[in-house]
């Protein structure tokens, strides 16, 4: 089965060969589907190729010469990078929300302190909170709050409201 997957996979991937930049490679979505189901079989504990990259690789129909050199290809490095830059992350923002000494010498509050706190714990609810009904909302308005009036070009040119 899964032998029969990857040759259908290979194939598709012939067919399509496309030079990409490093910004594409890392968009999750733009991978081929071989190389999602080389990553997801490496990152997931219930996989049997867990944590085994040569073996992910070959579970998803890579050859065996590309399956020993999957962990140098850009694709795979900037995997790596992302889930890396992610993990450092999610571990200041938890350092910085855990500061509970914000008084400085003289018992005034630190400023800096408070809002470098406000605005970690503003991202973490816009990114992460997201599903539970945290959201952001903008408002577009005119001035003063008015409507925005949208008026055709040739109204802006025949009155002359666009100088």
């Amino acid at each position: 089965m899964k032998s029969e997957l990857g040759k259908k996979l290979r194939s598709v991937n012939k067919q399509r060969v496309i030079r990409k930049s490093k910004k594409q490679i890392e968009d999750e979505s733009l991978l081929t589907p071989m190389q999602k189901l080389c990553w997801d079989n490496y990152v997931n504990p219930k996989s049997p190729t867990f944590s085994n990259a040569t073996a992910s690789a070959r579970s998803a129909g890579f050859a065996p010469t590309y399956a020993r050199t999957v962990m140098t290809r850009d694709w795979w490095k900037a995997r790596l990078l992302k889930v890396n830059l992610l993990g450092k992350s999610e571990r200041v923002l938890d350092k910085v929300l855990s500061i509970v000494d914000t008084m400085d010498k003289q018992g005034q509050e630190r400023a800096d302190l408070l809002r470098v706190q406000v605005d970690a714990a503003k991202h973490v609810t816009k990114t992460l909170g997201k599903d539970e009904g945290w959201s952001e909302r903008t408002e577009m308005t005119g001035a003063d709050g008015n409507p925005i009036v949208i008026l055709p070009a040739s109204l802006i040119e025949k009155f002359g409201l666009g100088e």
